[in-house]
């Protein structure tokens, strides 16, 4: 299992029920006579937070909503998102502590849902998170989205990507249920969620062996994974594609066992009949075409993707 970073030991949080009401967490930062200012304002020395509705059930954990009720600063009456994790059955936790962490850094706030701290318990893992109310991409997929929306949206994913990887993370379960909206359309504001299987590579080393994230998004070297083979950052490259194409085309019209049979080898090119009925652009075409390669040496890295014409 991995280490804590110094990044991630310094936002965890001392957390503890309170005696007369069990739906009050009390939080207290570990060790911090300084307050650190976040974008809910600051968080003193000690708060307390109501729980509200459950509003997430996943296979990486369950999240609920809280209600800051008590406490000095900006942050009372402000509403967090609390993902609560089964040490038992998240044993890539480190990672995403350590990846959350990092990319709550100031620098990173506009590109990735931010972390306001952490605490465990025997048996849990809790991680305050940003909540955002308009939700993930998933939802606005019923219907596909004008060229222009689907192009800032991807512009803004490679370049969460490109942070990603040049600090040696891979994010390995892009989906669109992992982009959550800050802003909607037709000025879209997304941020990455979701590190649960987030990987970091050491310095100098590429590959990953382990297959994991959702199949339908899975890129055809971690479907075909035999725990054995490597693969590197350009299963992200391939994600990024699925979701690029799933916003042009949109849910109702995509045809994910197609992909899959493209994936595996059983076709031999990216079916596209609806982006050419639909009118998608020769320029984003191609750029799915780069991105949606079987072969993960081939794909473009994110920043030759952000250099890409039709971006």
């Amino acid at each position: 299992m991995a280490l804590l970073s110094d990044v991630a030991l310094a936002i965890q949080l001392h957390a503890e029920r309170k005696a007369d009401d069990p739906e009050v967490t009390i939080i207290h930062r570990q060790g911090a006579s300084n307050r650190r200012r976040t974008a809910y304002g600051e968080l003193s020395n000690r708060q307390e937070w109501r729980r509200g509705r459950w509003i997430k059930d996943g296979g990486f954990g369950q999240v609920c909503l809280e209600e800051c009720i008590s406490g000095s600063g900006s942050s009372v009456g402000r509403v967090r998102a609390v993902k609560k994790l089964m040490k038992a059955r998240s044993e890539n936790y480190h990672h995403e502590l350590n990846a959350l962490a990092l990319f709550s850094l100031g620098k990173y706030r506009d590109n990735f849902v931010q972390c306001f701290g952490w605490y465990a318990t025997e048996q849990h893992i809790y991680l305050a998170m940003e909540y955002l109310p308009h939700g993930d991409l998933q939802q606005y997929l019923d219907t596909h989205l004008i060229e222009r929306e689907a192009r800032l949206v991807t512009i803004q994913v490679l370049e969460a990507l490109e942070y990603m990887h040049e600090r040696h993370f891979t994010h390995r379960d892009l989906k669109p249920g992992n982009i959550l909206i800050s802003t909607p359309g037709p000025n879209w504001w997304i941020k990455v969620a979701d590190f649960g299987i987030s990987k970091r590579t050491e310095e100098g080393l590429t590959s990953l062996r382990k297959a994991m994230g959702t199949q339908e998004f899975a890129a055809p070297e971690v479907i075909l994974s035999d725990h054995k083979s490597a693969y590197t950052n350009a299963v992200d490259i391939w994600g990024t594609g699925m979701v690029a194409l799933l916003m042009l085309v949109g849910m109702p019209n995509m045809n994910f066992k197609s992909i899959l049979r493209f994936a595996v080898g059983m076709d031999k090119s990216l079916p596209d009949q609806k982006l050419i009925t639909q009118e998608v652009t020769s320029d984003a075409r191609a750029f799915l075409q780069a991105l949606l390669r079987r072969d993960a040496s081939d794909r473009p890295s994110a920043v030759e993707c952000l250099n890409h014409s039709w971006l």
